[in-house]
């Protein structure tokens, strides 16, 4: 099945909720990159479902890098490891990782985050949040 029938399966026949969708932003060395930035979380409390399907598209030119989840009670609070039904590991080349996030009401604030191997990494990252 071509990918689009795929995604027109999953989006409108199981009802899926397109939430938020970051622009491809450029990643490079081990300061990390957050997504969907510094300053903010992907709030849960706007989706519909029980959990958070992330899509996290990757490029990487040089090196790789390491993805994590984290959520907090706040949009500019604390963060801690988010619930994951799923398992990322690190990206060492072009790729896509998906993982579930359970919604936690306590901490309805989600955001991923990239951290490079090394000085030398570059790469692109973007990030697709879907409510299932």
């Amino acid at each position: 099945m071509p990918r689009s029938d795929t995604w027109r399966a999953i989006g409108w026949e199981a009802g899926c909720t397109a939430a938020l969708v970051t622009p491809p932003v450029a990643i490079s060395t081990a300061t990390p990159a957050l997504f969907p930035s510094a300053s903010t979380g992907i709030d849960t409390r706007n989706f519909p479902r029980q959990s958070v399907l992330l899509v996290i598209a990757c490029k990487i030119t040089t090196n790789g890098t390491t993805i994590t989840v984290t959520e907090s009670a706040t949009t500019n609070g604390t963060y801690t490891a988010a619930t994951t039904s799923g398992t990322l590991t690190k990206i060492s080349a072009d790729g896509t990782q998906y993982v579930t996030v359970l919604k936690n009401p306590a901490k309805p604030f989600i955001r991923v985050t990239s951290t490079g191997d090394n000085a030398g990494m570059a790469g692109i990252l973007s990030v697709v949040a879907l409510g299932v």
